[in-house]
């Protein structure tokens, strides 16, 4: 297994990043049930994000990355919820000026007004992915531990919708993103028939996760599933499953792939097997950077400083080979997230 899995990783040694992952300070002002951020969030005084880099320092990591990768590449911004972050509509209009193709997930409320939403559209962002679980406010705001927060996501659609029409931009594609668990099964039919009435870009679904991303080594545990009550019944999931390969076929806008939905039988059939049987090759050819502008492969250990040390040997350097080595034998079960994918969405 282990050779399939390095022979896998060998094509990615001579190639530089096609994908940037950029994690900003930790913050969120929701409490969702699948995830800890919110209660972890890295802040400061005034409940602002601690322990980030300044604009300057972002521009000049965009400008390194640019001047170094010299073509589009998929450049996403992953913060709990970014628009807390001042900075975060600035520095995404400055890389999608320098050639980063720029997304980011949002829980949707703090798009509550045409202003946000034109800067939004007016930072160039490319992809906007908004947060939404089901149609039904209740089991929304149940699985993000704040009332109200369905209505304004609902809202923020509309909003992202008439600044775009009102700047002649087609610009952020709007995706709603949805976790599927036992709760929104039955909702999850809705969803897809709405996204097509709504004019959504796209729609897709993530399985449900451990609140530490499936990881074998969290405090949760590698069968942290067995007993979590939104797990839902595997004939169940596999019958919407069924479901959702056929609307795609249909022309509604699922964005998932046909390698999703045989990855998802495998998942949810059962995810530590499915961590063992599947290669994480998304994360390989992925560069992150961490809020203090750490550059590693997936969770390895740090490479180097993203702002000061030589790229090509942050990149190209033993360390970094090893890395990808152990990327290559992880057992983890998050490369069923869209970010660990070759075929990633943004």
């Amino acid at each position: 297994m282990f050779i399939k899995r390095y022979q896998e990783h060998k094509r990615y040694l001579s190639k530089k990043p096609e994908k940037i992952l950029w994690i900003f300070p930790l913050i969120c002002n929701l409490r969702c049930n699948h995830c800890d951020i919110g209660k972890l969030m890295m802040v400061g005084k005034g409940g602002k994000p601690s322990d980030g880099l300044i604009l300057k320092e972002n521009k000049k990591i965009i400008d390194r990355l640019s001047k170094w990768i010299g073509k589009p590449y998929s450049l996403s911004f992953i913060a709990g919820e970014p628009l807390m972050h001042e900075d975060m509509l600035e520095t995404v209009k400055y890389a999608t000026e320098r050639g980063a193709v720029t997304s980011l997930t949002s829980n949707g409320t703090l798009i509550q007004n045409l202003n946000i939403a034109e800067k939004i559209v007016k930072s160039k962002l490319e992809y906007m992915a908004l947060s939404l679980d089901s149609m039904n406010a209740k089991i929304h705001d149940q699985s993000r531990g704040v009332l109200g927060t369905h209505q304004k996501v609902m809202k923020a659609v509309e909003l992202l919708q008439e600044a775009k029409s009102k700047l002649k931009s087609k610009t952020p594609k709007i995706y709603i993103n949805a976790i599927i668990m036992k709760e929104n099964l039955d909702e999850i039919r809705n969803m897809i028939k709405w996204s097509k009435k709504a004019k959504v870009d796209g729609i897709t679904f993530q399985p449900i996760a451990s609140k530490e991303f499936f990881s074998s080594k969290s405090e949760y545990g590698g069968r942290w599933y067995v007993n979590n009550p939104v797990w839902p019944a595997y004939k169940d999931v596999i019958n919407l499953i069924d479901y959702m390969e056929e609307m795609k076929q249909n022309g509604y806008p699922l964005q998932n792939s046909e390698g999703d939905f045989i990855r998802f039988r495998q998942y949810f059939k059962n995810p530590e097997t499915f961590g063992k049987m599947n290669v994480c090759v998304g994360s390989l050819g992925t560069l992150v950077i961490s809020p203090k502008g750490k550059a590693s492969v997936c969770m390895s250990e740090a490479l180097g400083d993203i702002l000061t040390d030589d790229l090509d040997q942050i990149w190209f350097s033993q360390q970094s080979e090893k890395a990808k080595r152990r990327v290559s034998k992880c057992e983890a079960q998050c490369k069923i997230l869209a970010c660990n994918k070759d075929d990633f969405y943004f």
